[in-house]
Formats: structure tokens, sequence, C-alpha cells
């Protein structure tokens, strides 16, 4: 057996270990994973203009589309023990929650963001130019600098910190071992932003009421569902 096949079996084993592992989990669990899926799938119609297409700028599909498609291989990601992987592909998420949260307090930002050129936008739209413009709106930052510097963490080399090490630091873990610790983490910080992508683009976009209504709602209960489960003893 050549390492591909090796490592492709360890991942299938953890993708197994990951499913008993949730299914084992309490109720309140249970429901955040359903109702994370429901989340998913709306934001999926969204992106697809499922609904109809309004015939104008796309700009909220395409960030939503965004989302999903980083979600759906984050989720991969997890099941498979590449929790750190994971917490990179959520960095992008985090950015777009913040982004949109910026278009929410500022919506003639829109525009700006839409009609910036590269270097306008790099500069006005980066990660640490929305974080500010938020704190100057005196809005709160879904994901502040303390939060985006632990994602960014698991992206760049850090001296000392050996990769998908979240339960023994002395032993080296490439990914495909399951791991209870990393698993919680990398989940809870996927969905929570997703939850924070998802408030706005319910608020902003252009589309049907009764599913932006829907998307309010999904939002509103995964939220009370994650407080629920960190309260939960």
């Amino acid at each position: 057996m050549n390492l591909t096949h090796t490592i492709r079996y360890f991942e299938k084993k953890c993708e197994g270990d990951t499913k008993e592992y949730i299914e084992s989990r309490d109720s309140t669990f249970q429901e955040i994973d359903k109702t994370f899926n429901d989340l998913y799938e709306h934001l999926y119609l969204f992106a697809t203009c499922h609904w109809g297409c309004h015939g104008k700028e796309h700009t909220f599909e395409h960030l939503a589309g965004k989302c999903v498609t980083t979600v759906a291989v984050a989720r991969r990601a997890l099941c498979q023990g590449y929790y750190d992987e994971a917490l990179s592909l959520t960095r992008t998420l985090a950015e777009i929650a913040n982004l949109l949260n910026l278009f929410w307090v500022k919506p003639y930002q829109i525009r700006r963001w839409v009609d910036s050129c590269e270097s306008e936008r790099i500069r006005d739209f980066g990660p640490v130019a929305v974080r500010r413009s938020l704190e100057k709106a005196r809005w709160l930052i879904p994901f502040d600098r303390e939060e985006y510097r632990h994602l960014c963490d698991t992206v760049h080399p850090v001296p000392g910190l050996g990769p998908n090490a979240h339960e023994n630091q002395s032993q080296p873990v490439l990914g495909a071992i399951f791991q209870e610790k990393g698993f919680n983490m990398a989940y809870r910080n996927l969905v929570r932003a997703l939850t924070l992508a998802s408030g706005p683009i319910a608020k902003l976009a252009v589309f049907e009421r009764e599913q932006a209504e829907r998307m309010v709602q999904l939002t509103a209960s995964l939220f009370e569902l994650m407080e629920k489960g960190n309260s939960a003893p």
C-alpha cells in the first residue's frame, strides 16, 4: 500500500470517527448542526438565483456563493481531521463577514467597493481597513483583531506550532486523525462565521421577502443555539 492509499484509508476512518462523534452529541448540538445545514442550503439557493434572477448586479449572490464554497471545503477538511486547514478557510469567511457588516452599517460603501480598482480595494477594504472602519462606526466587529490573528496563525508558519496539534503537542499530526478538541474549535468558528455573514446578506440583498425572512430566522436561531451550547456545562 503506497502513502497516498494509506492517507486515504485514515481519512475515511477519520470521517467515520467524526460521524460517530457528531451522532453521540447532545440534542443542542444536533439542533445546531441541523440549523447550520439549513442555513447553508438556503444560502446556496440564494447564491444560485434559485428563486429567480433580479437582473441587477449580483454582488451579494457572489459573496454568498463564496461563503457556500468555502464552507463546503472546510466541512470536508473538518471531517477528515484537517482542523488547521478548516480554520484557514474560516478566515476567508471571517473577512467576508466583516466586509458585509461594514456594508450593513455603511451601505454607501457597497458602491465604492464594487467600483474600486484593485489598489483602492486593497487599501480601503482589506481586512485591517475594514476593521478600522467598523471601529470608527462604533459597530460590533464580528471578527476582531485577536480572533482574526488566531485564524491567521493556522495559515502562516509560526515557530514552535505544530500542524494540527490540538491534543498532543509532542506528536506530529498531519491530519486524518480525529481530535475532539480540534474538531470542536474548528466547527464552532465555522458555524459562527457563516451566521455573521448571512445576517447582513438577508438585510441587504435583493430577493423575495419570504426567503429573506427565512434567512434571518435561520441566522437568529443559530445564534441562539450557539449561545445555548456555549453556556452548557
